[in-house]
């Protein structure tokens, strides 16, 4: 699947089936109509969405939720995140901080990368800072298509299928100047990864004792079509509609018809094609007796 093939698909994707997108402490989804629905902690407002509409992209980090209107309007559950991006043109995606909600970037049209929220006082890599410690790096950057991040750094897929990356690198997280035909990437505190064309996986930031073995289990690892990260496990979906884990949850063996999996710390979840979304592990936050079952029907549920 070429670079082009595969944003097409993903948004088809999204379009007909919606999104998941999962964060430490919290997940939401998002339905084809454009209703964003979000489960889990809310110490911070991440899960109050409910009066956002004609959404056409979501997007969870830890304490903070992001979404991308079909007008190119950045919603945001930070104040401060709205009111900057009120004045940009031209976003095609947006990401923000999987630690906290201190930083928050957008890739315009243009290609470029702009940093919408900055913290106060000082930062540094290592103190969540992805972004706003590596600004004056990221703004020069040039035909980027989309981002990823960790605690400490910062990748972006270029149009040509290369990769970049920035900031804390101390166990080879940002060791990707060798990739070449990526279609996707994404990324954790600990390490980055992209999906090929030809639907492997790359993976870089094991250095740490417990991702020792990541690299390991991806490398057998084909005909993948989406990946996703979080501080615990990567997690991908295969051509087939199964899903890939590097962790040791149950039941995603049985796992069936899958259009798109999202990784969150202790769970995975999947979309399945008839809009319900499957979960294994353990749910953030104080969840609902409930959605104490095997998958959450938002439409009927939370409606």
């Amino acid at each position: 699947m070429t670079l082009e093939e595969f944003r097409t698909h993903r948004q088809q994707t999204i379009n007909f089936y919606g999104q998941i997108s999962a964060a430490d402490d919290h997940f939401v989804c998002l339905l084809p109509n454009g209703v964003c629905y979000a489960v889990g902690a809310n110490g911070s407002r991440q899960c109050e969405v409910s009066k956002w509409k004609e959404l056409k992209q979501i997007f969870a980090g830890t304490e903070v939720t992001v979404g991308l209107s079909g007008d190119k309007t950045l919603f945001s559950t930070d104040r401060e995140i709205e009111l900057k991006s009120a004045v940009l043109k031209g976003i095609t995606m947006a990401t923000c901080l999987t630690a906290t909600a201190h930083d928050c970037a957008v890739v315009n049209d243009d290609g470029r990368i702009t940093v919408l929220k900055l913290p106060d006082g000082e930062s540094d890599p290592g103190q969540g800072y992805p972004m706003t410690s590596n600004i004056e790096t990221v703004s020069r950057w040039d035909n980027v298509i989309s981002i990823a991040c960790g605690k400490g750094h910062i990748a972006a897929l270029r149009t040509d299928g290369t990769v970049l990356a920035a900031g804390d690198g101390a166990l080879g997280q940002t060791d990707v100047s060798g990739w070449k035909n990526v279609v996707q990437i994404t990324a954790s505190d600990n390490f980055t990864a992209g999906l090929t064309e030809s639907g492997h996986v790359l993976v870089t930031g094991t250095g740490s004792p417990e991702w020792k073995s990541l690299s390991e289990k991806t490398a057998a690892w084909r005909d993948i079509i989406y990946i996703d990260a979080s501080s615990t496990h990567l997690v991908a979906l295969t051509q087939g509609g199964t899903v890939l884990d590097t962790s040791d949850f149950r039941y995603m063996s049985s796992w069936k018809s899958m259009v798109m999996v999202a990784a969150g710390k202790g769970y995975t979840l999947g979309l399945h094609t008839s809009g319900k979304t499957y979960y294994s592990g353990q749910l953030p936050g104080k969840v609902p007796i409930r959605y104490k079952k095997s998958y959450v029907n938002f439409e009927k549920i939370m409606n």
